[in-house]
């Protein structure tokens, strides 16, 4: 049975990491899984089996927590569907910590009906507030939701996600002044589908460098067919 003690940092980042490199990373052989930008890669991380899942989102919402503490938010979402886990895991891990962050959900598209929201939440104008993602490349997703803050009246302090492609989000998010922490982010160095690393983002916002858990040594990863069917195990 799991612990439900409150993990040390180090501990909640290594087990997430792990938890990254056993569940959400998948690696073809040619470029077959299509972006949110539209551009194909040959490699993906779909976090939504870790936030969705309770041990996964009990160490997203430690490790969320701790990095945008500094920013003293009092709000913290972003673009349904992948920040809602993150944003809730945050919330609650506050409250059991003595503080109190409110979820809140931007919507694609306005609500058809009842009072056609575009962000839900119990949000004030005026807010300070964090939005997080889960995965960013080109950071569009999250600056939809910054626009939407925006005109709603909030005040956006950063924007957080979990894992980076270094594919320009950061970049386009500098462009819009926004500090941008990360607690992953991937350097898209890999021959064939052997090599993958995922380098940390130290605490503080550091620079950044190798968590030592992947240093020399390879993700047991699934490898994928032109099909997107499974190969074999390595």
């Amino acid at each position: 049975m799991l612990s439900r003690k409150f993990p040390e940092i180090d501990e909640a980042r290594k087990l997430l990491l792990n938890m990254i490199k056993e569940k959400s990373l998948k690696i073809a052989e040619k470029p077959i899984f299509k972006l949110s930008s539209g551009k194909l890669s040959p490699y993906y991380i779909d976090l939504k089996p870790i936030t969705l899942d309770p041990q996964g989102g009990f160490l997203v919402g430690i490790l969320m927590h701790e990095l945008i503490k500094p920013f003293k938010p009092s709000a913290v979402g972003g673009l349904t569907l992948g920040a809602d886990p993150i944003a809730y895991a945050v919330s609650m891990i506050a409250y059991l910590k003595g503080e109190y962050i409110k979820p809140f959900i931007v919507r694609k598209q306005p609500k058809g009906h009842g009072m056609k929201r575009l962000i839900e939440g119990n949000i004030e104008e005026g807010m300070p507030v964090i939005v997080v993602e889960d995965v960013v490349t080109t950071a569009q997703s999250s600056l939809k939701a910054v626009k939407a803050c925006r005109e709603a009246g909030l005040k956006v302090l950063a924007v957080c996600c979990i894992v980076d492609r270094e594919e320009g989000g950061k970049e386009n998010l500098k462009k819009e002044g926004f500090p941008f922490p990360t607690y992953q982010s991937t350097n898209n160095k890999y021959t064939n589908i052997q090599i993958y690393q995922l380098t940390l983002h130290a605490l503080r916002y550091t620079k950044f460098k190798f968590s030592p858990l992947f240093e020399n040594s390879f993700f047991p990863i699934i490898k994928l067919g032109e099909d997107g069917e499974k190969i074999r195990k390595r």
